[in-house]
């Protein structure tokens, strides 16, 4: 019988591409407790340096040259650790150092303030007048003089440069206009106020827009490590992967090897030729490559940055339609399932059931009632999908009894309780577009994979990639 239902579908089971069986593993390398107490070490001997330090963001700077800004921050936009550090710190303490996923942090309390935590900006780009360096300067001068004289900042902007919205920067805080130099003339100017700054050198005229209220901020030292992996480290997870090919590398053993030691292993996974990874593993597709290209019980251990992939390949289908064997236990699941829909309808049957309610006592279950049911109903309350009652819902009369009737999830005793036609709403010709675009996507895809058919295309990139 399951051969039979096998013939009967084989045309279903027409592979698109090759398939093989695979069981792998994966293993991530992180750092070892020696690792960890290494950089903690490191970590310490930073605390003591900044505990004197007279320019401890310089100095912080030596250990984690992109963690430190000479800028004032608001406590909102603080780390949660750093922000429970700061609100009992006082100037000049340093926290301890403190595990950060796979690194270690500290910060000291360099200073205090309470400032705005961000300023709109409008700027006169002086370059659009070809201007630079003393000429720029010149050009400044000149333009401070008509700004001072009365004239609309933003008008004066749009005419040195057409299209600049009056010269809108935008919003900006102390950490996004560090590496200006000019950081400090504009938090300390007032709303309203026009600027001339040096920025990277070059004069530059900037309008106070907006400030927003003053908040707390604090200017922090961080020293952020990162905790690499060693050597040895390294070296001993190598070994260790090494040594469980040559034990347990061949098709008797690699299974229940690889359970034994705890790798989290993937046993007999059909892979196809266009699948581009195994799983969520970024960057294994090196390894399906590899599979396609060797034979049953080939091996190999694969680098994938700091994980690890060991894979054999367990069994190749040179066949141009799937095995019976893959799929054998979905056709005995089903066929076991039609043969036990078919004695439950004999037994209700010669029974002679006529309603509802003794259908229900017969079988112990209980009446419900399904509501807004229609042919195209893709997911019935209680139910989900269910297509003997999408039939039923065009083909049903009220108040006659369908029973016992095989449906997807089980044998039901249907009656229509009540029926009328669905209302026709919407936009006629709107549906019809979307109809028409659904169908025209449907009918591209059929008719390259059809045309693909037609002159035997064989996809062989798995050969070169």
């Amino acid at each position: 019988e399951i051969k039979s239902l096998y013939d009967m579908r084989k045309e279903s089971y027409k592979l698109d591409n090759k398939i093989l069986k695979l069981s792998y593993f994966s293993t991530e390398i992180v750092p070892s407790d020696k690792d960890y107490a290494a950089v903690e070490t490191e970590m310490q001997n930073a605390q003591e340096r900044l505990k004197t330090s007279e320019n401890p963001i310089l100095d912080a700077k030596m250990y984690s040259p992109d963690s430190n800004v000479d800028a004032f921050m608001s406590l909102s936009s603080l780390p949660a650790e750093a922000k429970a550090f700061v609100q009992s710190a006082s100037i000049g303490d340093v926290s301890n150092p403190e595990r950060n996923g796979q690194a270690f942090i500290m910060y000291k309390l360099v200073d205090r303030t309470t400032a705005a935590d961000s300023v709109n900006l409008q700027t006169i780009p002086l370059q659009a007048m070809g201007a630079v360096g003393e000429a720029a300067t010149a050009k400044a001068d000149s333009v401070m003089a008509v700004i001072k004289g009365g004239k609309d900042f933003a008008a004066v902007a749009n005419e040195i440069m057409p299209g600049s919205n009056g010269g809108e920067i935008g919003w900006a805080t102390e950490m996004m206009l560090a590496n200006t130099g000019a950081t400090k003339e504009i938090f300390a100017a007032a709303k309203g106020d026009v600027i001339q700054v040096k920025i990277n050198g070059q004069s530059q005229i900037l309008r106070i827009a907006d400030k927003t209220n003053p908040v707390a901020k604090v200017k922090l030292a961080v020293v952020y490590m990162p905790v690499p992996i060693s050597d040895e480290t390294l070296n001993g997870a190598e070994n260790e992967l090494n040594e469980f090919i040559a034990n347990s590398g061949n098709l008797e053993n690699f299974d229940k090897a690889a359970m034994d030691k705890g790798y989290n292993i993937i046993s007999n996974q059909r892979i196809s030729a266009s699948e581009m990874s195994l799983g969520q593993v970024s960057g294994s597709r090196t390894v399906i490559n590899w599979a396609f290209n060797e034979e049953a019980g080939a091996i190999k251990k694969f680098d994938l940055n700091n994980r690890r992939i060991v894979a054999i390949v367990k069994q190749k289908f040179d066949d141009e339609y799937m095995p019976l064997s893959e799929v054998m236990g979905e056709l005995k699941t089903e066929i076991i399932k039609d043969k036990k829909a078919e004695k439950m309808i004999a037994d209700l049957k010669s029974k002679n059931l006529s309603s509802l309610d003794a259908y229900a006592q017969a079988t112990g279950s209980r009446i419900d009632t399904a509501k807004f049911v229609t042919f195209q109903t893709s997911n019935i309350a209680g139910l989900g999908l269910e297509p003997a009652l999408n039939v039923y819902s065009k083909i049903g009369q009220p108040n006659q009894l369908n029973a016992p009737v095989k449906g997807r999830e089980g044998i039901y005793a249907i009656s229509v309780v009540n029926k009328s036609e669905a209302p026709q709403g919407g936009d006629v010709e709107q549906q019809k577009q979307m109809l028409s675009r659904t169908i025209y996507s449907q009918i591209r895809y059929q008719a390259v994979y059809a045309l693909r058919q037609k002159i035997d295309v064989v996809d062989n990139r798995v050969v070169f990639y």
